[in-house]
């Protein structure tokens, strides 16, 4: 099995859902050296984020995401590398 990559999605309302889409379907388009696991996902809305998580199949919510030593990634508006 490929190794992973932890990453995590700013907002709970469509861009989100979209960026979730494409994490977990990635690896049927490309030949990734690094699989998506989805971890964190990190909204302001407690209720709104609840239902993402659950129904995308983020494994954690949070309201501040940066100081998270498990995550590499971060998907907003654009793709950031941190």
């Amino acid at each position: 099995m490929p190794a992973t990559i932890g990453v995590a999605v700013i907002g709970d309302k469509t861009r989100s859902k979209a960026r979730s889409h494409a994490h977990r379907t990635a690896r049927g388009f490309f030949d990734l050296s690094l699989v998506p696991d989805m971890r964190i996902i990190c909204g302001r809305n407690a209720t709104g984020k609840e239902a993402a998580a659950k129904h995308w199949g983020w494994a954690d919510m949070k309201r501040k995401v940066v100081q998270d030593r498990g995550i590499y990634s971060v998907s907003r508006f654009m793709h950031l590398m941190l």
